[in-house]
């Protein structure tokens, strides 16, 4: 029997998590079926439950104090090893790093092309290639690094983002201010 396509796969997909009630809004970015911005933890565990996904680790983000929860496995969609998913302190999903085998680069850049818009997109025929797409508040980036086995989809919202920048200032002030008293 032939394999299904991934955007067959993923529609399937797609249809079990609307019929589990795990729909995304029509404008709004989702990931395996969860929508950045608004899913719960508990509609993750649900999708995991459900898959081939299991739990390796589980902690407390840095950034929003919410928690970050590893899977290694695939929920359904082949080529995927690992995900992250990091949630606010409110338990939102604020982000979520997918990480593909780089064989999929092409067919996974495809298909966010075909559901988000592209503002910017490397594609060199040897280098390293990314794509950059924005749905609402969520944007999501698509990188293969060319000397790498892996490639990554990284979804995050405007609110992380902001937070990141905000932490990385923060620290830097305090690192150049621990380096003024040394000297």
């Amino acid at each position: 029997m032939k394999q299904l396509s991934f955007v067959l796969r993923f529609t399937l997909l797609s249809t079990l998590l609307a019929a589990a009630g795990i729909a995304p809004a029509a404008d709004q970015a989702s990931v395996l079926g969860l929508v950045v911005g608004s899913a719960k933890e508990a509609e993750l565990e649900t999708l995991a439950a459900h898959s081939r996904a299991r739990e390796t680790s589980r902690e407390t983000s840095r950034h929003t104090l919410g928690a970050i929860i590893k899977f290694d496995g695939d929920f359904g969609l082949p080529g995927l090893t690992s995900s992250t998913f990091i949630f606010a302190k409110a338990g939102y999903l604020e982000a979520a790093v997918l990480t593909l085998h780089r064989t999929r680069y092409v067919e996974i850049v495809d298909s966010l092309k075909a559901k988000y818009r592209l503002i910017e997109e490397v594609r060199p025929f040897v280098g390293n290639r990314q794509a950059r797409f924005l749905s609402g508040e969520v944007e999501i980036n698509a990188t293969s690094p060319h000397m790498s086995f892996e490639m990554s989809v990284t979804y995050t919202t405007v609110a992380f983002r902001a937070q990141l920048a905000k932490t990385a200032e923060q620290e830097d002030a305090s690192r150049k201010q621990a380096q003024g008293a040394r000297l």
